[in-house]
């Protein structure tokens, strides 16, 4: 048993008349102990009965102070024995293990196996943790995660920012784009180059003299099966290929046989009327 620590030592009580065990008589025992061979002394507790003659009673720490103590029980009941108890005390830390160097010599091997689960009390887990909370490597770990967080909230803000930049890039980019749908693929199909044909190249070199020949000698019979009324291919026609009968007065094409427009004339009565243009 352990030395200097409270403990329950057991006796028996038994009947001298026929040898069997005697209960009920807890009242009547006195108890004394002997610590070392030493003078007896009265226990500082009362013992009580386990049952069936069986006996308890508690120890406190300094009556186990001791290395060997005899327990020393009489009854004032006739007829009753009570052997005595004798019982030897071992010091703890007499046969504490060092284990200091374990944790050392663990981490300082190579490699390390755990082949047996290994039970934690609830008191070892708080120790792990009030020392975590107190390491100033996790407060060195703690102080570059809130630095991480801060950076991380950074490149947030700049994403929130692109993508607001992006969603504006991408309206101005529609609205190119319906404008350039507009550009029809002549004379350039969309993506391709332009190429100057000698007609245009004609044009540059057309000077205002030139051009006033050109729109002098053009034959109206190129424009006159698309020219409107009121237009200057119209009114030469009127002029050179037109007839008059009664009130109407029919303007005809170059071919002086399809109508190209009437109009309706007024004349006094002491004009003479124009009868017809023509050719002939």
């Amino acid at each position: 048993m352990l030395k200097n620590t409270s403990t329950t030592i057991t006796y028996t009580a038994w009947n001298s008349s026929d040898g069997s065990l005697y209960s009920g008589d807890a009242s009547n025992h006195t108890c004394r102990l002997s610590r070392d061979g030493g003078t007896f002394a009265s226990a500082s507790n009362t013992p009580v009965e386990l049952g069936n003659g069986l006996y308890a009673l508690t120890l406190t720490a300094s009556e186990t102070n001791t290395d060997f103590l005899t327990l020393s029980v009489s009854s004032s009941t006739v007829g009753v024995v009570i052997p005595p108890v004798q019982v030897t005390f071992h010091n703890p830390e007499q046969f504490k293990a060092n284990v200091s160097s374990i944790a050392s010599e663990v981490w300082s091997a190579s490699s390390r196996t755990l082949t047996n689960s290994v039970n934690v009390s609830a008191s070892s887990i708080s120790s792990i943790q009030n020392g975590l909370a107190t390491s100033s490597a996790l407060t060195s770990v703690s102080s570059k995660i809130d630095t991480l967080d801060t950076v991380c909230d950074s490149v947030k803000t700049l994403c929130t920012s692109i993508n607001t930049t992006c969603g504006t890039l991408d309206e101005t980019c529609d609205a190119i784009l319906v404008r350039t749908n507009l550009i029809p693929d002549q004379p350039a199909a969309a993506g391709s180059a332009m190429t100057l044909t000698d007609t245009y190249a004609g044009l540059l070199s057309l000077n205002a003299n030139s051009i006033a020949s050109a729109v002098l000698a053009c034959d109206i019979s190129n424009v006159e099966s698309t020219a409107p009324l009121y237009s200057l291919c119209t009114i030469i026609l009127a002029h050179l290929q037109s007839s008059v009968n009664g009130n109407t007065w029919t303007i005809y094409r170059t071919n002086g046989l399809t109508e190209h427009a009437t109009r309706t004339i007024h004349a006094e009565e002491d004009s003479p009327p124009i009868s017809g243009v023509s050719g002939s």
